[in-house]
């Protein structure tokens, strides 16, 4: 098991030693996404910064500085495991940064940087397992050093590292080099596989409804069946005479490295792809979340070996289904390696931008003065240490019931949780290819009601879309009026309910949809659904043959599903960057991860003010917003006003209330405003929580 996450409050904090010790982590994958947003966004490198920016003469020289740093630290801390295990665990495998690129003599430059300024045995180095990267990989090898190949889709490409990895080693023996110092893992990203695969069968199931029999079944197939071909071409290059004479000299056996192992698909389980593919000489490279999720619920036994002639039916029958994997391998390992490069030269030019402009990164640590709240609030931080925000993260309902039957409820509402995550692997790639009736080139009528319908309110209104309109009532005027107003024939209607039995919703469903079906030949082709599985609203847009059933995840209640389908579906047909939305909740998730300090977790540090608040009676949460968002009030109202007010304690909020004087106010207001403001870069929005001057 190795740990897909690493940040320096990781090992500061302990919590590395305590995974280690906890879950059997045996390795850690250090991942240059989050090292961009945590380089951008956060105060983990602040204090380092501030030299650097002084000191080092471009932002290449920065950022070398820093990943050096911080691959050290980790290193050290899983030294004493690489020396127990004789160098078979302990690893760290580092991404080549964007900005080195895949031509050879600059990959092999900073590969020869990076083990020197390091100076540990323990790191090898990650790339892209692309044509370019396998040519690299290779030469690396043959100087004797361990290698991560990443971004790997497909057998095809399993054979191309398999290729590269032997030719080292071959070329490593040559030159009389130890055989028995080298390690090679190459990582399959399963969730990947299977969302790009599932959507060209569900389109397929749609564009060819004969088919629908054939297609569907094969959902949620491919990457578990690609996964167990790729193990088994690994053990049979293990038989072969070329392998024996490698492995007599010392080699060790390449390892299949599982990567995108949560799948958000509602009809599975949740560590399905990590159950499914135990098996020897292979590794897990989970998040965190996916730890603490197969912590409560993973079953162990060894299930890899033995599935090789069902995964070659699947794959035949993908093939029949006119799905080239192959050719899919290569548009997502390119948009992997497109996202990383774009990604990085963001970062070079905010840093560039600071040493420009002679301003350093200020990311300033809540301060308040709050009066008599001061000291309650301050105690209640005290009490809410670290292994509050780790249960937190780990979904541990007993935070909420100490009853059984209430901490399965519970446990049943916390896919909010990793959406941001969730939905980066699971609804981007889908989102982003927009197909018939999901362009925002066409007006969209939105019916809801509730929690699953005010997150996409709230965005309109923020982003002013003119032809997206919301309809939550059934006052007879109200949908009079969108009725007259929209063409059936050029408008997406979304139906939007967790349930899939909301009384309204369906109503009105049924009304525009006996419009459509006396004006169209294919009523169904204008209309989408929003639900979890197994509702009736699943089944009556399967029935009527809806352009697309989105399913949510079914842990996810209505009020806390934004970030869910029922947000990202009406987003994107509003024409918003998802993908800049989705990194924003990654920033704010992991400022407020278990590894920070408690007094500067913003996310804990607000929650103890308004509960302290609401304890010396000032229970009226005032929410005062500019105009540019005055939106995210009705939504943040329900949030809030639905999550508290259980066993007769909860707090008020307030929102659209025109602001007074303070003389016209109670002891029982808490006032909260969150102010917009643009940073160097005009696409990046700081928000920062505002305190009064008493």
């Amino acid at each position: 098991m190795w740990l897909d996450y690493f940040r320096p409050r990781l090992t500061a904090s302990g919590e590395l030693e305590r995974l280690i010790k906890q879950d059997g982590v045996s390795g850690v994958s250090f991942d240059v996404d989050l090292f961009v947003d945590l380089v951008s966004s956060r105060s983990d490198y602040s204090d380092q910064l501030a030299g650097l920016l002084a000191t080092l003469p471009d932002a290449r020289a920065i950022v070398d500085e820093l990943i050096a740093v911080d691959v050290r630290r980790v290193c050290q801390t899983l030294q004493p495991l690489h020396e127990r295990s004789a160098g078979e665990e302990g690893w760290v495998a580092v991404d080549a940064p964007g900005y080195v690129g895949l031509e050879l003599p600059a990959v092999v430059a900073w590969w020869e940087w990076l083990t020197e300024a390091v100076g540990a045995a323990n790191v090898m180095l990650k790339l892209p397992a692309s044509a370019e990267g396998l040519l690299a990989a290779e030469r690396i090898i043959a100087s004797g050093g361990s290698v991560y190949l990443a971004h790997v889709f497909s057998t095809q490409q399993v054979e191309g590292v398999l290729g590269a990895f032997l030719r080292g080693l071959e070329l490593l023996r040559a030159a009389g080099g130890r055989l028995s110092d080298v390690r090679v893992a190459a990582g399959v990203n399963l969730v990947r596989i299977d969302v790009a695969v599932d959507e060209l069968l569900r389109r397929g199931s749609v564009d060819r409804p004969g088919e629908r029999d054939v297609l569907e079944p094969l959902i949620g197939r491919a990457a578990i069946a690609v996964a167990r071909r790729a193990w088994g071409t690994v053990q049979e290059v293990t038989t072969s005479t070329r392998w024996r004479e490698l492995a007599g000299g010392g080699a060790q056996v390449l390892r299949l490295a599982w990567e995108g192992l949560r799948t958000g698909d509602p009809a599975r389980r949740e560590v399905e792809y990590l159950e499914e593919l135990v098996g020897p000489d292979t590794i897990a490279v989970a998040s965190r979340s996916v730890l603490a999720a197969f912590r409560r619920q993973g079953k162990v036994a060894a299930r890899l070996a033995g599935g090789d002639d069902e995964a070659l039916e699947v794959l035949a029958d993908l093939s029949e289904a006119a799905i080239d994997l192959d050719q899919l391998a290569h548009q997502l390992q390119s948009a992997r390696i497109q996202r990383a490069t774009e990604r990085m030269e963001a970062l070079f030019n905010r840093i560039e931008a600071w040493r420009e402009t002679g301003r350093q990164p200020a990311w300033e640590k809540v301060t308040y003065r709050l009066g008599p709240l001061t000291g309650p609030v301050e105690a209640n931080l005290a009490l809410l240490d670290g292994a509050f925000v780790r249960r937190l993260w780990d979904a541990d309902p007993s935070l909420w019931a100490s009853d059984p039957e209430q901490q399965s409820a519970v446990r049943n509402r916390l896919g909010w949780l990793y959406l941001h995550q969730t939905m980066q692997e699971e609804a981007l790639p889908v989102l982003g290819h927009r197909g018939p009736g999901e362009r925002s080139a066409v007006p969209v009528v939105m019916l809801g009601m509730g929690g699953s319908s005010l997150g996409a309110e709230t965005c309109r209104l923020a982003y002013e879309v003119s032809d997206f309109t919301l309809l939550d009532t059934t006052v007879p005027r109200a949908v009079a009026a969108v009725a007259a107003r929209v063409q059936i024939d050029k408008t997406a209607f979304i139906v939007a309910s967790k349930s899939g039995t909301t009384v309204e919703t369906l109503a009105l469903a049924d009304y525009f949809f006996a419009r459509a079906d006396a004006e169209l030949e294919e009523p169904g082709a204008r209309f989408l659904a929003i639900t979890d599985p197994g509702t009736p609203l699943h089944e009556k847009g399967r029935k009527l043959g809806y352009a697309r059933v989105w399913l949510n995840p079914a842990d996810v209640g209505g009020r806390y599903s934004v970030l869910s389908y029922f947000g990202l579906v009406p987003m994107v047909l509003m024409g918003i960057d998802l993908d800049a939305l989705l990194d924003s909740a990654e920033e704010m998730a992991v400022a407020c991860a278990d590894c920070v300090p408690v007094a500067d977790n913003p996310g804990l540090w607000l929650g103890a003010l308004i509960g302290e608040a609401a304890r010396a009676g000032r229970d009226k949460l005032t929410l005062l917003f500019p105009d540019e968002i005055r939106a995210f009030g009705a939504w943040l109202e329900q949030l809030i006003a639905e999550s508290t007010g259980k066993e007769g304690t909860g707090i008020v909020p307030v929102d659209g209330e025109p602001p007074g004087s303070p003389d016209v106010y109670g002891d029982d207001r808490l006032f909260v405003s969150l102010g917009v403001e643009t940073a160097l870069e005009p696409s990046v929005l700081m928000w920062k929580l505002k305190s009064p001057p008493a």
